[in-house]
């Protein structure tokens, strides 16, 4: 079985610290089980990847499995994509970015509750795959992702609205202190 008959390696969440031990290894995929997309072409470069974690929840759940290709020119990459990146010590799923110094790149999760940006650099990814598909394992209610995006609006409009409340009170007060 290989991507030339249509099957793909599908590297489950337990098998992704053997991969960042044996990234090297040339014959690395014929240690990991192949499974069939219906649809889907692959190419040699293709694989499935098992997620664990909420760092790219809402767009990623643990659980999914990615539909990933290596991308091997980094200067391809396209501010904004989702990849998988491989390092030495790691795998992640991040939201990936052109840094100023063409020696890094930005990395965002999806996650609202992860705010911070993280900066890698370019010699620590050993490998980069772009997400160009997922099998979800959950099925979230369009009316729940409506939902939660309008609330979200909603407790900002809130917000703004309460900052210039205050606003407004302050300069309330200080022209009532100029008539006295």
């Amino acid at each position: 079985m290989t991507p030339k008959n249509g099957f793909l390696p599908l590297i489950d969440a337990k098998a992704h610290a053997g991969l960042i031990r044996n990234i090297h290894k040339e014959d690395l995929m014929d240690d990991f089980e192949y499974y069939k997309i219906p649809g889907y072409n692959p190419t040699k470069d293709s694989v499935l990847i098992e997620i664990e974690g909420d760092s790219m929840q809402p767009t990623i759940l643990s659980g999914d499995v990615l539909i990933c290709q290596t991308q091997h020119n980094l200067s391809y990459v396209v501010d904004g994509s989702l990849v998988v990146i491989v390092t030495e010590e790691d795998l992640f799923t991040k939201r990936i970015f052109k840094h100023e110094n063409s020696d890094y790149f930005w990395l965002e999760s999806d996650n609202p509750g992860e705010t911070n940006k993280k900066k890698i650099k370019r010699s620590d990814i050993k490998q980069l795959l772009m997400i160009i598909g997922k099998v979800s394992n959950i099925l979230i209610p369009h009316k729940e992702l409506a939902y939660k995006g309008k609330i979200k609006v909603f407790q900002e409009n809130l917000d703004s609205i309460n900052q210039e409340i205050f606003k407004i009170k302050n300069k309330l007060d200080d022209l009532l202190k100029k008539q006295k």
